[in-house]
C-alpha cells in the first residue's frame, strides 16, 4: 500500500486563509480575469496608476534569453509532417517545399510579432526590441 505524501499548501503570512472564492480568482479564463480588473478599477479608480505600473513591469519582464528559447522551441517544434503535408501535389497545384517551410515557420511565430507590435504601440520598447531581436 503506498502513502501519500501530504503537502502544506504555502501560505503567505499575514494572507487570508485560502477560500474557494479565492481559489476561483487562479481559475478565471483570461476574459473573466480582465472582466473583473475592469470592475475593480471601476470600484477603486485610485488603483489605476498602480495597475498600469504593474502592467508594464509585467509586460516588460520577458528577457532576451526567454524570448529567445521561445523562438527556438516553436522553430524546432514544427513536425515534418506538417512539411510533408504541405510540400507537394494538391487538388489546388504544386507547393514547393521551401514555400511551405517559409508558411509554417511564419506561422509558427506570428503571434510572436503580433505581439512585438502590440508592445511597440504600448511604447514597451525595450520589450518590443527584445521579441525583435529574438526573432
Amino acid at each position: 500500500m503506498k502513502r501519500r505524501k501530504h503537502t502544506a499548501k504555502t501560505r503567505i503570512p499575514g494572507a487570508a486563509p485560502r477560500t474557494p472564492a479565492s481559489d476561483l480568482l487562479e481559475r478565471l479564463s483570461p476574459e473573466e480575469a480582465v472582466a473583473v480588473m475592469r470592475l475593480l478599477l471601476d470600484k477603486h479608480p485610485e488603483l489605476r496608476r498602480e495597475a498600469e505600473g504593474l502592467a508594464i513591469k509585467h509586460a516588460s519582464s520577458r528577457s532576451i534569453a526567454d524570448v529567445a528559447q521561445d523562438v527556438h522551441d516553436r522553430i524546432t517544434g514544427i513536425d515534418l509532417d506538417a512539411l510533408n503535408g504541405r510540400a507537394g501535389r494538391h487538388s489546388w497545384g504544386y507547393v514547393e517545399p521551401a514555400q511551405a517551410a517559409i508558411d509554417l515557420l511564419a506561422e509558427a511565430l506570428d503571434d510572436l510579432a503580433e505581439d512585438m507590435k502590440r508592445k511597440a504601440q504600448l511604447a514597451l520598447v525595450p520589450a518590443a526590441a527584445a521579441l525583435h531581436e529574438a526573432s
